[in-house]
């Protein structure tokens, strides 16, 4: 790919949707087991796994309209790194009282979900009018090949970490998910510093 602009958005798009999706895949088994453990009803869990969703759209846009004049690239990468750290302290709280645990997996949901449409939105923007379906294309493609590996990386975390009945497994699955973010802001990092605020 000769836009190398797009092509950081694109690689940025792979990591966020391998988090995405492993964040997604899970999610449900991971808000039953803690809802079990404090005594939650499954129509209490499935209600808050169906919210997630919903915060998550409004954050996307959240995100998109945040990089609007602020630099994009910029953005995203300080949006990444915030989503590490949550994803850091929401592996050290599964244990802790019901609704902080799930608190701060419900604010990791919304900073996955910052960067989904700023990303595309930035592909978009530097597209080349003779090249903006070709680009959207190869966006499409590498961010489905990293959705297809983050809920397989959640699950042989959980494998080795004896099951996914144990908190401590599923603090190791939640850092595995986070390295999704960690490329993200990486990626978008050097981007900043090699095509700067513009962009």
């Amino acid at each position: 790919i000769r836009n190398r602009v797009a092509f950081s958005y694109i690689l940025a798009y792979g990591a966020h949707t391998y988090e995405l999706f492993a964040f997604r895949g899970w999610s449900f088994a991971l808000f039953a087991l803690i809802g079990a453990r404090h005594g939650l009803s499954l129509g209490l869990v499935t209600g808050l796994v169906s919210a997630l969703t919903l915060a998550g759209m409004a954050a996307s846009i959240i995100g998109a309209r945040l990089c609007l004049g602020n630099g994009r690239h910029r953005i995203i990468s300080f949006v990444g790194m915030a989503s590490v750290i949550v994803a850091a302290v929401s592996s050290l709280v599964l244990g802790a009282p019901v609704w902080i645990a799930l608190g701060c997996l419900f604010i990791y949901n919304v900073c996955i979900m910052l960067d989904s449409g700023a990303l595309t939105a930035g592909v978009v923007s530097v597209a080349g009018e003779g090249d903006r379906g070709a680009l959207l294309a190869v966006h499409s493609m590498v961010g489905f090949a990293g959705g297809s590996l983050g809920a397989p990386a959640v699950g042989m975390m959980l494998d080795l970490g004896g099951g996914g009945d144990r908190l401590d497994a599923w603090s190791g699955a939640l850092l595995v998910m986070g390295l999704g973010s960690a490329l993200v802001a990486l990626i978008q990092w050097r981007a900043w510093r090699r095509h700067g605020f513009a962009v």
